[in-house]
């Protein structure tokens, strides 16, 4: 009799020791997660300009094109005249990671988006590009 509350003793504490050895692994993996990334397309932006002109770094996602001549952001690459395209200032950017955008290719850019003319809001938008990350 002595020998079988051992055993249930032995197994009890195993349970335990598996339990809590479950517990800091889902520990372990759920502090090691990367930080959740909230990016918007241009189309986000431009429906909702109000919300994010002048507010601070905001983080697009998009494809890099040259728009008429200019830097632009755009959600796809299709020629239809319906897609949400953004003009980019890139001045802000140091010669290496200007370097690096290579058109038709997918980006994160993180800057500030701003009236391209301060005193006409009707000229339109520019987003003022101060990091660029390929993704």
């Amino acid at each position: 009799m002595n020998g079988k509350k051992r055993r249930i003793s032995t197994r009890n504490s195993l349970i335990i020791i598996f339990v809590i050895l479950i517990i800091i692994a889902g520990y372990l993996v759920i502090t090691n997660l990367p930080p959740e990334e909230h990016f918007y397309t241009p189309e986000e932006v431009l429906n909702n300009v109000n919300n994010f002109l002048n507010r601070g770094s905001i983080v697009i996602k998009g494809y890099y094109i040259i728009d008429t001549g200019n830097p632009a952001v755009v959600s796809t690459l299709s020629a239809t005249a319906a897609r949400a395209s953004i003009k980019l200032n890139t001045n802000n950017l140091d010669s290496t990671e200007a370097g690096k955008l290579r058109t038709e290719t997918i980006f994160k850019f993180t800057g500030v988006l701003k009236y391209e003319d301060e005193n006409n809001p009707l000229s339109g938008y520019i987003f003022n590009v101060e990091q660029i990350q390929l993704v």
